[in-house]
């Protein structure tokens, strides 16, 4: 009896307002709060947290981080991994995660072609 009594007051007041009736009073709007809170302050926490995910690293304006150098003495390679370049040529010069340990040497590409050269041998 309870029952039907609350859902004839539902009926009656959605039928002279237009809207339902909540039989607990005021809606709580947490749900609602929380949601919008999620979607408009979740992704600035993500772009803070992880900023070099989202921007990356700071590029050059091709697009890239590697830098130019230009060659002063002619090389002729001796080994595999070695590049042979010419006196006056521009090589890119590979970031220096990629650079090898190796002392006195530095990993450049040139026409496509990838090898060690010696670094006094290129001027910045």
């Amino acid at each position: 009896a309870v029952v039907s009594t609350r859902v004839r007051e539902a009926v009656v007041s959605t039928q002279s307002t237009g809207e339902m009736a909540n039989p607990q009073g005021q809606q709580d709007l947490w749900p609602f709060v929380t949601f919008l809170l999620v979607v408009c302050v979740g992704p600035y926490f993500i772009y803070k947290m992880f900023p070099a995910d989202i921007q990356g690293e700071k590029e050059g304006e091709d697009g890239t981080d590697n830098e130019t150098a230009r060659v002063l003495f002619s090389y002729r390679a001796s080994n595999p991994d070695e590049l042979s370049v010419i006196e006056g040529t521009e090589v890119i010069v590979a970031p220096s995660h990629l650079q090898p340990s190796i002392p006195g040497w530095t990993l450049v590409s040139s026409d496509g072609a990838v090898g060690l050269v010696p670094a006094n041998y290129l001027e910045n």
